[in-house]
């Protein structure tokens, strides 16, 4: 496995009913990778780029309202599972995985 990933959640301003799964890759410095990104959640999956284009500053981003959502990235590291709320919030679940070499 050559990237780790890290997760992070925050409370942004935003429709309530809404929430966003935003996902990219980092070389060691902090520069962004172009790799193939995977959202599953039970019954179905989205990839970045495929069914999604990367936004243009380079993350893939997909839009949630609740639940439990896997990202993983195209063979290199070990997937990560977020789980969105449904509540007072409008949430967003940031995986970064860096490369360590």
């Amino acid at each position: 496995m050559d990237f780790r990933p890290q997760v992070e959640y925050r409370n942004e301003p935003g429709d309530k009913k809404l929430n966003y799964v935003r996902a990219r890759a980092v070389a060691a410095d902090g520069t962004g990778l172009a790799v193939g990104l995977t959202f599953s959640w039970p019954g179905g999956a989205v990839t970045c780029p495929g069914d999604n284009p990367p936004k243009e500053d380079g993350w893939c981003e997909f839009t949630a309202t609740e639940g439990e959502f896997t990202v993983s990235i195209a063979g290199r590291g070990q997937p990560v599972t977020v789980r969105l709320p449904q509540n007072d919030q409008h949430t967003v679940a940031v995986v970064v995985w860096r490369r360590y070499w």
